[in-house]
């Protein structure tokens, strides 16, 4: 899986890219399940474009925070943005909101295939 990651209004910080290669590249298992037009070797080329950051320099309060993830596979594109009131728990609630969207996409491919 390639992980790029951009920021905005914040500097990116070593401890910081480890957690957000770490969260989203957990995902890569459901990929290794979905075998994709089932051949492995297509499956393999994953994109995943992450923006962290600020939404702005001014506010002090609320949700602040934001992370968003465009995921690329194989002419199937998935994309989750949330915000938070730390960078942390907007890039957990876009991780479990790209797992959540896995799933339902190998539960339809399933399901298609089972017609």
């Amino acid at each position: 899986m390639n992980i790029i990651i951009k920021t905005k209004n914040i500097e990116l910080t070593p401890s910081l890219r480890d957690f957000v290669e770490e969260k989203i590249g957990s995902l890569e298992k459901y990929f290794n399940l979905l075998q994709i037009d089932d051949d492995p070797a297509l499956g393999a080329t994953i994109d995943a474009v992450v923006e962290v950051g600020k939404t702005t320099m001014h506010h002090r309060k609320g949700n602040i925070s934001r992370a968003e993830v465009l995921l690329t596979f194989h002419r199937n594109t998935i994309r989750a943005a949330k915000s938070a009131d730390d960078l942390e728990a907007a890039v957990i609630a876009v991780h479990d909101d790209l797992q959540r969207q896995l799933t339902d996409f190998k539960e339809k491919k399933i399901e298609k295939a089972r017609r």
